[in-house]
């Protein structure tokens, strides 16, 4: 009976502490809210703060900080609780404020990627070890769909993701409705567990090894050895030279333009239409070339024409998508007009996981 009221005391501190978080959440979100910190001590419970602008959370004379003390006082069961604040040295390491500076940039009219990759690439150059962030929600369509950005190096689950990163969320309404906003840190200078370091015997107090005795082989023993593995039978470099070219071959043949051939842009409707589809090798396109310094090959197809017809596409606005850009790996992404497609072959490597393993993650558009 004592064990089950010592955990319920538990669950009830933890729920309490949950709603002072949501409180202070709300009320301090302007100010740059990053987190909270709960310190039991003789004289009552210590909650610290952190925000990006002190001055806010304080007020003219204290007058803010004073009635949220108040209010925690009055109206949550903490023991005499003492509220202060602290200021946050870099707010891009912080994932809090920066999921609430993103919902609020969606909000503001942002387009989706940009608002990722910019959030992304922010807390990389503040020397962060990586970061990882989450969009969730209608984005650009009736439909819920989740997208990711990723740089650098995350820990997504265990002891080690729970110490060394830092988990922020925040919500952006919009008219489609709500997206959940999530940015996780890996917080600069973390050594993880498999980064090891090697020092010196003499560094680490220990003696040093003894001398290597070396032995002399004479020359009649040294021709006798050379005699022995020159009658190993060796690798014929014929073999694997054949083995490379079938693997490059059977890569190739996977390839959804393998059979196509490069062209610049065409028309698509008409017979000029028909005519210049028929040069590429695939009906409906209207374009191919090389992207992301020539790794990459991505087209435009006019989905009217072409044997893709029947296939279920929305452009950026959530419509019915008539043009397409696809890549090397089949991937198709759907557009409203022909230059909507010619961006999305410029960047493929944000809507394909294949193309985005042979480019980085901040993206170089063509010229």
């Amino acid at each position: 009976m004592k064990q089950q009221n010592t955990i319920r005391a538990f669950i009830h501190r933890n729920v309490e502490r949950q709603l002072v978080r949501e409180y202070l959440l709300r009320e301090t979100e302007r100010a740059g809210f990053g987190g909270l910190s709960f310190n039991r001590t003789p004289e009552g419970t210590k909650v610290t703060l952190q925000a990006e602008q002190v001055g806010r959370v304080i007020g003219r004379r204290g007058k803010v900080i004073h009635e949220l003390q108040r209010r925690l006082q009055n109206d949550f069961i903490l023991e005499n609780p003492h509220l202060d604040v602290e200021e946050v040295a870099e707010s891009r390491l912080s994932a809090q404020i920066m999921a609430s500076r993103l919902a609020s940039s969606l909000e503001r009219g942002w387009f989706f990627r940009r608002a990722g990759h910019s959030t992304a690439q922010n807390i990389m150059d503040a020397g962060a070890r990586g970061c990882l962030v989450i969009l969730s929600g209608k984005i650009t369509g009736p439909r819920h769909r989740v997208e990711k950005f990723q740089q650098g190096h995350i820990k997504f689950c265990g002891e080690t993701a729970l110490e060394f990163m830092d988990t922020g969320f925040s919500t952006a309404v919009k008219k489609l409705g709500t997206i959940g906003c999530t940015v996780r840190i890996m917080r600069p200078g973390v050594k993880l567990p498999h980064e090891i370091t090697i020092t010196e015997r003499v560094d680490s107090g220990l003696p040093p090894l003894a001398e290597v005795v070396m032995f002399e082989v004479s020359d009649e023993e040294t021709v006798e050895g050379v005699a022995a593995l020159s009658e190993e039978p060796a690798a014929d470099a014929e073999d694997v030279v054949d083995s490379v070219v079938e693997k490059m071959a059977e890569i190739e043949s996977d390839s959804f333009w393998s059979e196509a051939t490069k062209q610049p842009h065409g028309p698509h409707e008409g017979e000029e239409g028909i005519l210049h589809a028929q040069s590429i090798g695939v009906p409906g396109a209207w374009t191919l070339k090389h992207r992301q310094g020539g790794s990459i090959l991505v087209g435009g197809i006019f989905l009217e024409t072409s044997d893709y017809s029947d296939k279920e596409l929305l452009d950026e606005n959530g419509n019915e998508a008539k043009h397409a850009a696809v890549c090397d790996h089949g991937t198709f992404k759907g557009a409203s007009t022909r230059v909507e497609a010619i961006s999305f072959c410029r960047t493929s490597p944000t809507w394909c996981d294949e193309c985005s393993k042979f480019a980085s993650t901040t993206i170089q558009e063509e010229e």
